[in-house]
């Protein structure tokens, strides 16, 4: 089945790495997955994932990546306010 569309998840980031542009910008430099801010869709603080139109490896892998990076944002506070 060939299904052509987008799923999409937001997700609140934690108080002391609420910038989601900073957050977005982190993600995509150190872990490779790329991400909308929140606030570029009225949510500021969120994040917006897209994960569809991926073959189902390149999915988990792309999960995998962004799991370990929200964790370092989580753990680290990449992405923290200036």
């Amino acid at each position: 089945v060939n299904v052509l569309g987008a799923i999409y998840l937001v997700a609140r980031l934690p108080p002391h790495a609420a910038d989601d542009v900073a957050a977005v910008r982190t993600l995509a430099e150190e872990h490779g997955v790329a991400l909308i801010p929140g606030s570029a869709c009225g949510a500021p603080g969120h994040i917006r994932v897209c994960y569809a139109n991926l073959p189902l490896e390149q999915t988990r892998e792309a999960a995998a990546r962004l799991r370990r990076g929200l964790q370092a944002l989580v753990d680290g506070g990449a992405g923290r306010r200036a």
